[in-house]
């Protein structure tokens, strides 16, 4: 492919996905490409996507419940349409170590991503998941440094042959990785589907700050969603996390004092409250005065109609430990009864919390 500009679009929060996508950059601009990197929350697609033939435009992120997160989603779906304008989708899924290198799943990461751009006109050239060290510390600790030293070095090396295939004009999608991927995204729909309706709102309600948080800001001012809210006077001041959370893991891994925990404690409060059938019991009740009311008793009625209570549910749970846990010896039972507080924390070593800025690299350089 004859490349004169590529503009890289990225959702990041620990730096894995912004990582690769300046090792994508880096590629490209070894045969005189201009290089945009540009994280979505600062991005201007109209502007920044032109219509011709020696573009290309990929979108880097991590992988959220088996599929992409809901911040690149909505992203994907505001793009310009475009004709037939050259496109990369690239996944950062999570490798681990249970005594040996184990690879992470994208599942639907990358196909739902490619399936709404091509659906505005883009062309897809090539579709590839790269492994990087995990950095869901809401639920494992992170890796040794020699293990994310591996993961990098076969990250590093996969995205060069990627690249390397588009760059000479070579499509990289019909791959044994991406039909094991595609298999294991369609098996994984459910799972992917109740993670974006509600999981994700349930893993946003986990965080809360232990005692060791001196009100600094640095998670609320770094937030790609200014989800964080600091609430209480100055010398009360704690993050409070909305529903805007997409749990991307940037306050729990580059807090200072590592003072923001995820409560495994509190996620069993909040399991307790959203399992409550209340649809079942209303019905019911209802039900015993207008009989045709006990026709919505079935599993899917019974689910739409509980949806509204879960959410409510989470909310006025959270709402209400979040004061309780200004009472230092409640903070510290919650604090105390999660595993984080014991979890090594990650984000990619190069990657600085002002790094996530736009980055442009001319041709010419």
């Amino acid at each position: 492919m004859n490349i004169k500009n590529m503009t890289i679009y990225y959702w990041s929060g620990t730096g894995n996905s912004l990582r690769i996508a300046r090792w994508a950059g880096e590629k490209a601009h070894e045969t005189g490409s201009d290089v945009l990197i540009c994280p979505i929350g600062e991005a201007e697609p109209g502007r920044e996507i032109p219509d011709n033939n020696d573009f290309l435009l990929t979108m880097v992120m991590p992988v959220h419940g088996f599929t992409a997160p809901w911040a690149m989603i909505r992203f994907a779906l505001r793009l310009p349409r475009r004709n037939h304008t050259a496109a990369l989708v690239m996944a950062t899924r999570g490798g681990s170590w249970p005594g040996f290198y184990l690879r992470g799943l994208s599942a639907s990461t990358t196909f739902l991503i490619a399936l709404i751009m091509r659906m505005k006109g883009y062309a897809i050239q090539g579709i590839v998941s790269i492994d990087m060290p995990q950095n869901w510390t809401a639920v494992f600790p992170g890796l040794s440094n020699t293990h994310n030293n591996r993961f990098f070095e076969k990250a590093r090396a996969k995205t060069g042959y990627f690249m390397d295939n588009i760059l000479t004009g070579r499509r990289h999608i019909f791959t044994g990785d991406n039909l094991f991927e595609f298999i294991g995204g369609l098996a994984l729909l459910p799972v992917s589907f109740l993670y974006l309706i509600l999981g994700r709102f349930y893993i946003a309600k986990m965080f809360f700050a232990s005692e060791k948080c001196n009100a600094c800001g640095i998670c609320a001012g770094n937030c790609p969603h200014n989800a964080i809210i600091m609430k209480g006077s100055m010398k009360s001041r704690r993050p409070y996390w909305t529903f805007s959370c997409e749990s991307c893991g940037r306050c729990i891994n580059y807090c200072p004092l590592q003072a923001v925990e995820s409560g495994h404690s509190l996620a069993v409060l909040l399991y307790l409250v959203t399992t409550i059938p209340v649809a079942l019991y209303v019905t019911g009740w209802i039900g015993t005065r207008i009989p045709a009311v006990l026709l919505l008793q079935n599993k899917y009625m019974l689910f739409l109609l509980d949806y509204p209570f879960k959410i409510f549910g989470i909310f006025i749970v959270y709402f209400i430990l979040y004061y309780l846990m200004k009472v230092p010896i409640i903070n510290r039972l919650f604090t105390f009864t999660t595993g984080t507080r014991w979890f090594k924390r990650y984000h990619m070593p190069e990657v600085r919390l002002k790094d996530f800025r736009p980055e442009k690299y001319s041709g010419n350089e």
